[in-house]
């Protein structure tokens, strides 16, 4: 297994409450969520009695959504450009969150992308890992490394390979 990348992601919950009070209530969900996300966001349920705004679990939801996409895009980045439509996070039979990628031109280009949402009082926090999927044919995807390193590990490599034959034939200073 190759790691493509890996992204982190930590948000104040509030922060997203006091967006959709800036930007109006559906504005900034429908902004990040595609159209199943936004079916599903719109079948929550507020609650009948708000005595404080951290029992309205839509916020956490949403939270939860955004801060997800921020650490896969962290994730998939230089090398591929996401976008808040490409990508929709789906709860599987048992829980657990799950990426499911829109655009069938990136979906083979990554491998299994692992996910995990944790929540804890005002703050919630995504980590996501990606696994290196099938580059298609003339095209690449550019690792997380400094253009500088990598032209450095290229000649490193290349004296690897040189020197690699003559001590597999016995050539050794040993």
């Amino acid at each position: 297994m190759s790691i493509l990348g890996v992204g982190t992601d930590i948000i104040k919950v509030n922060r997203v409450r006091l967006i959709m009070a800036r930007r109006g209530p559906l504005a900034f969900a429908q902004k990040i969520l595609t159209p199943t996300e936004m079916k599903e966001f719109m079948s929550l349920r507020a609650p009948n009695y708000v005595n404080d705004w951290r029992e309205d679990r839509r916020y956490i939801w949403l939270a939860g959504r955004f801060s997800a996409k921020e650490s896969l895009f962290k994730a998939a980045s230089p090398g591929l450009a996401l976008t808040w439509q490409d990508v929709s996070i789906v709860k599987h039979r048992k829980g657990k969150p799950r990426v499911v990628i829109e655009n069938p031109d990136i979906v083979n280009r990554l491998g299994k992308i692992h996910l995990s949402i944790s929540h804890d009082g005002d703050y919630l926090t995504t980590m996501t890992v990606i696994e290196k999927g099938e580059d298609p044919p003339n095209t690449r995807i550019e690792e997380n490394v400094p253009r500088e390193a990598s032209t450095q590990t290229d000649g490193l490599v290349e004296e690897v390979v040189k020197i690699g034959p003559e001590e597999q034939s016995g050539a050794s200073t040993r």
